[in-house]
């Protein structure tokens, strides 16, 4: 747009050099055009994405948890991890209950329980869930014979928000672990589609151990002699239904190209297509001079909100947006963004959708009306 602007004065300056009465030195390098007003387009800008959100020191106890529990795929997806050896039994410690030694015996255990409960606790406060969760439910024998294990293997799910249980199954469990098994699944638990919940307990209940005879000689090494049930889950963290987060003073950095121009006011009319599966609401919006200090224009009246629909990378929402900018006194300069405080809250369309960190809101089709004249600067 400078470029075009600037070829409307190149008739005025050849002019002036063949015009020898005419003083370019005292030339006014200042042309104020389109007394009316100009529509100008003004392109594509961003996407600013989660991750950007994320990087605020106000969401700092999420991305720490980026950096430990919580990954990402390939794709950005956000992916929760987590793997626990919650019960460990002795074989040595249980050869010294048995009753007679030559014989066969069943050892009852009891119960034991385990939880991702910090995860699901940070999530659950954020209002986030997971969805495409799974619970894998293992046994690590020591011994090098078969044997066999009734149990009954039960998970429950949690609303961390109103604490009632969302979700539960139980199921009762005859097996046998094989001969010379390091490792073997007792249960795998895939959630339901609806779940989005995390499990708030995982539960063995009732173990018994069909033990074989002279259990001593049984155990492959005095260094591996543990009988240890393990569980892992793992889930995709998904937008929630619940979800609400304040961030204030977010700076949204995108610049109007119109570093050589000055006006009185100016619409802003744009697509806001968001990929981010949240709605995002902007308020109490501010105009940026230009550079990195985040100091505001005082002189610069502007929209006080806007809402921007949730949406997904598989279904983009679009969302028209008009920005109506004035200045309170003599004429508006180039800014360098605008400064708002953002509202995060759930899309319900969206809320079993998995959150990506590359998903985010860009500006498409833009196009900026200036009105009251248009002056042009000489750079030099």
């Amino acid at each position: 747009m400078k470029n075009y602007l600037s070829l409307l004065l190149v008739p005025l300056v050849l002019w002036a050099c063949e015009n020898k009465a005419y003083d370019t030195e005292k030339l006014n390098k200042e042309v104020t055009l389109f007394e009316k007003e100009i529509s100008i387009p003004v392109g594509n800008i961003g996407p600013f994405t989660l991750e950007d959100i994320l990087n605020t020191e106000k969401l700092s106890s999420i991305k720490a948890l980026l950096g430990g529990v919580l990954k990402t795929d390939s794709d950005g997806y956000i992916k929760a991890d987590t793997e626990d050896d919650f019960w460990v039994i002795n074989a040595y410690e249980v050869a010294l209950k048995v009753p007679d030694p030559t014989q066969p015996f069943d050892y009852k255990a009891g119960s034991n329980s385990t939880s991702p409960s910090g995860l699901g606790s940070l999530l659950g406060a954020f209002g986030f869930g997971c969805g495409d969760q799974k619970v894998t439910i293992s046994l690590t024998s020591p011994l090098k014979d078969a044997f066999n294990l009734n149990t009954t293997s039960s998970i429950t799910c949690m609303n961390r928000r109103t604490y009632e249980t969302s979700y539960t199954q139980s199921v009762p469990l005859e097996i046998e672990v094989p001969r010379s098994a390091n490792t073997h699944v007792l249960k795998e638990f895939v959630l339901p589609d609806n779940v989005t919940d995390m499990p708030s307990e995982i539960q063995l209940e009732d173990v018994v151990l069909h033990l074989p005879a002279n259990l001593p000689d049984r155990i492959r090494s005095s260094r591996y002699s543990n009988f240890t049930f393990n569980m892992t889950y793992t889930g995709y963290v998904t937008a929630g239904s619940g979800v609400s987060l304040p961030i204030n003073d977010y700076i949204i950095n995108f610049n109007i190209p119109l570093e050589s121009f000055s006006f009185k006011d100016a619409q802003l009319t744009m697509n806001l297509v968001s990929t981010l599966p949240l709605d995002v609401t902007l308020s109490n919006l501010r105009v940026m001079k230009p550079g990195e200090t985040g100091e505001q224009n005082e002189n610069v009246e502007i929209t006080e909100s806007v809402v921007i629909k949730g949406g997904s990378p598989e279904k983009p929402t679009v969302t028209p947006v008009t920005f109506q900018l004035k200045a309170k006194e003599g004429v508006l300069t180039d800014f360098g963004g605008i400064k708002a405080n953002i509202t995060i809250s759930s899309a319900p369309d969206f809320a079993k959708t998995r959150l990506t960190l590359k998903g985010g809101i860009s500006v498409e089709s833009a196009t900026a009306t200036l009105r009251g004249g248009l002056t042009i600067y000489d750079n030099e």
